[in-house]
């Protein structure tokens, strides 16, 4: 049982195809994400993905307590954003690059869609205190090796 429950917690990451499918249900919920050009201006020169803003911005409109993101994290949002949804073929990311993605979707979920679920928070909760289960089943000898 426990090594059941373990699997479990041990597969809640995050997986590209969930950031794939929560991209596309952005779209089919009427907020469409522009990849093109600044929000504000049009500009298509230095470009990074704000949260603040729902989308690239340029650098000049970008303000300074404003969340926002490079270039590598953008293009990884938009390769996801774009892809085909019946492809079984999904880009390999980093972890770090998951979670900052899972990040933005979440941010633009509440922010502009108004969307917030229970099993998000959930999720959210079992990976903040993830490490604590993990070193008290360690320290008591419940997990082996799966």
């Amino acid at each position: 049982m426990t090594r059941v429950w373990f699997c479990w917690i041990y597969c809640i990451g995050v997986s590209p195809f969930k950031l794939k499918c929560g991209l596309k249900l952005l779209y089919f919920l009427g907020y469409g994400l522009n990849f093109k050009e600044c929000n504000i201006c049009t500009s298509k020169d230095n470009l990074v993905f704000s949260t603040d803003n729902g989308g690239l911005v340029c650098s000049e409109h970008l303000g300074l307590n404003q969340h926002s993101y490079g270039p590598l994290i953008y293009v990884n949002v938009m390769t996801l954003y774009f892809i085909d949804i019946n492809k079984t073929e999904i880009p390999i990311l980093e972890q770090n690059d998951k979670t900052i993605i899972r990040h933005i979707i979440d941010i633009l979920y509440s922010h502009y869609v108004g969307y917030k679920t229970k099993s998000r928070g959930i999720i959210k909760q079992i990976q903040k205190y993830w490490k604590e289960l993990v070193s008290f089943f360690w320290l008591y000898g419940i997990i082996y090796a799966v």
